[in-house]
């Protein structure tokens, strides 16, 4: 593994790296069997939450799907859960159609723990950026119950 996998790694000064540690392969689901990638993680009581991107190339073309995973707090190279189905795939136009079509890569989110609401900022097709938003509970639910 390594190309397209999730990987973790310790720097005490943000220059000299090391301690790296493989957290999560591509391929445990069809919409992410050629590579994997992750966003900063937002902390919940349950654990890291880290909204992932997930790339799939049938016959017709290459596809960017979105799905997100749970890492322990302490150990945050260990997967607690996974979702098992994407959680965002191309649906709208500017999702399909643009300069890498059939698109959604997740930039970055934001946790409204007051409001228990995720916003995830995502880019579609090379072309535009766009916001989602939902359920963090739910969100953490998905990975934990792998659905």
């Amino acid at each position: 593994g390594g190309d397209g996998d999730i990987w973790i790694s310790a720097s005490p000064d943000l220059v000299h790296w090391g301690e790296f540690k493989p957290v999560l392969a591509a391929g445990y689901r069809f919409w992410n069997v050629q590579k994997i990638g992750p966003t900063p993680p937002i902390k919940t009581e349950h654990g890291w939450l880290d909204i992932i991107h997930g790339v799939f190339s049938p016959a017709g073309g290459t596809y960017y799907y979105i799905g997100a995973m749970l890492l322990d707090l302490e150990e945050p190279w260990k997967v607690i859960g996974k979702t098992n189905s994407y959680l965002m795939m191309p649906e709208e136009p500017w999702e399909q159609h643009g300069n890498c079509d059939n698109t959604v890569f997740p930039c970055g989110a934001i946790a409204d723990y007051d409001k228990d609401q995720i916003r995830l900022y995502y880019g579609a097709c090379d072309y535009a950026i766009c916001l989602a938003t939902g359920s963090l509970s739910e969100t953490v639910d998905a990975c934990l119950k792998g659905l």
